[in-house]
């Protein structure tokens, strides 16, 4: 026995500190009810539940959003109900006024309720929503085709015009335009300096607002953040010789005004002033001095009646607005190429075939033609993962669609005419033809409608399954934890009491001394 190392106390305490980290973890995990609180509780666990929680997460977003579209599917279904009353109501009075027991006036006034329902089908098309999301009237993702003339043909106008809304009272068809002259940047060129270092105290003025610097500073970062505080964004490119600073924006209100010595003190010499300008756009075929009014067409490359457009132009965003609510938002594709120092301020127009063209000079004759043409489907993400998604195709289902109007050299024009025996019988065909085509879509919408609560079933019962399987690998098993507590809690008050034991041992030794 010795008592220079109380060997049986150090057992003892490790014993109590392994008990106490025990009964510490089986607290927390009694407390938050996880068995894996942090990752070394369980480090491929922790991993499957988090992956689990991603999945988890997703399939019920993906359960909502089905649910959303089934709610989207119904709205529209009860439009299409109101449609096919309507258009089996049409149906019988062309019947009626297919037999020669009527008079004129009869028909007449048949024709009267036939034109009052085409107007309603028309418009039920044109306000049906859901969630402000028109969704009869075919816009629900619009694809349209641009093409640009160049005096090569018409080409896909890869990179020279960017659309960026289309509203849905722009009907299928297009607008062709011309670009006489693209929006350009406010730019200042001077040669470069061997040295930014300035000579001399100096100052000058940008844009009207005055700016100092002394002796050794670094006039290149004393001009730039003058441009900060006088608001003016810069892009800077430097070619041979030459420094070039330009606003990233086009546009007559950008202005880059720059008086002052700093060429005294830095020995070079200053273009000063350059504004920007606007774009400038015409319809197809008019000059700048002559120019056309831009105008909506048809499918049938008619103008639109009653309709006028107008242009919003700031920079390269051009704005045509409509009087029918119409709306076309595009930005012309300036881009600027520090690449080539021979066209000063390096900006090309678009990326069009036989290269990009420079724009330093006014720059006219680009025919572009906006194609409002093909329509695709809405895309609902029914799945947790990016590839789980189903397509809904709702057509445009408006009179001119189902065939009981047309529009002639833009004027709307009855494919439904009540008032004679022979234009009742040809009536009766176009409204049995309206019908199957409604018939139809309403018999896809409900196949979509079954589709979706199917899906939303089968996510619901992922989503408990996996909750399941989460929850075996996360959650505490309060059952088992709670023996583990009195266990390593007991254990621990053992250690303890054993501890002091421990350490009057030495105390006792003592006595074979006396």
């Amino acid at each position: 026995m010795i008592i220079s190392h109380n060997i049986p106390a150090l057992q003892t305490h490790l014993s109590m500190r392994r008990s106490d980290r025990s009964l510490a973890t089986a607290m927390q995990r009694l407390s938050t009810g996880f068995r894996i609180n942090s990752a070394k509780d369980d480090a491929a666990g922790l991993a499957i539940a988090n992956k689990l929680s991603f999945q988890l997460g997703g399939q019920q977003r993906a359960s909502e959003n089905s649910t959303h579209g089934i709610s989207l599917i119904q709205t529209a279904e009860g439009a299409l109900n109101e449609v096919h009353a309507m258009l089996q109501r049409m149906r019988e009075l062309a019947v009626q006024a297919a037999n020669d027991t009527n008079t004129a006036e009869d028909r007449s006034q048949i024709t009267r309720e036939i034109n009052q329902l085409v107007d309603e089908i028309h418009d039920i098309a044109n306000r049906t929503e859901f969630n402000r999301m028109r969704i009869l009237n075919g816009e629900g993702d619009r694809v349209v085709e641009t093409t640009v003339d160049h005096g090569t043909g018409a080409v896909p106008a890869r990179g020279v015009a960017s659309l960026l809304f289309i509203s849905e009272h722009v009907r299928p068809g297009s607008l062709p335009l011309t670009v006489l002259e693209v929006g350009k940047p406010a730019f200042i060129s001077f040669p470069t300096p061997a040295d930014w270092t300035a000579s001399a105290d100096g100052s000058f003025m940008l844009n009207n607002n005055p700016f100092e610097f002394n002796q050794g500073d670094n006039v290149l970062a004393v001009l730039k953040k003058a441009m900060e505080f006088a608001g003016i964004e810069m892009f800077e490119c430097e070619s041979t010789g030459t420094t070039h600073m330009m606003t990233r924006m086009a546009g007559r209100d950008q202005v880059v005004d720059l008086r002052g010595p700093i060429y005294d003190i830095l020995g070079i010499e200053l273009s000063y002033s350059r504004p920007g300008s606007d774009a400038i756009v015409t319809g197809l075929g008019g000059t700048a001095a002559a120019p056309e009014t831009l105008q909506l067409l048809d499918v049938n490359d008619n103008p639109i009646p009653g309709t006028t457009l107008s242009t919003v132009i700031n920079g390269n965003q051009i704005t045509v607005r409509g009087t029918g609510g119409e709306e076309v938002r595009f930005n012309l594709q300036v881009r600027i190429d520090p690449g080539d120092p021979t066209t000063p301020p390096f900006l090309t127009f678009g990326d069009m075939a036989g290269g990009a063209t420079p724009i330093d000079d006014p720059f006219t004759g680009v025919d572009l033609n906006f194609n409002f043409r093909e329509f695709g489907p809405l895309r609902l993400q029914t799945g947790p993962s990016h590839n789980n998604a189903i397509d809904i195709h709702i057509p445009r289902l408006n009179a001119e669609s189902l065939g009981l109007i047309e529009y002639v050299g833009g004027e709307r024009r009855s494919l439904v005419l009540y008032t004679t025996r022979d234009g009742a019988q040809q009536a009766i065909r176009v409204m049995d033809n309206a019908i199957e085509t409604v018939s139809g879509v309403r018999a896809r919408l409900g196949a979509f409608q079954n589709r979706l609560e199917s899906t939303v079933d089968s996510l619901n019962v992922a989503a408990e399954n996996t909750e399941r399987s989460r929850s075996r690998i996360r959650d505490t098993d309060m059952a088992r934890e709670s023996t583990r507590f009195a266990q390593y809690n007991v254990m621990f008050q053992a250690a303890q009491a054993m501890l002091g034991q421990a350490n009057q041992r030495p105390q006792q030794l003592l006595s074979l001394l006396q």
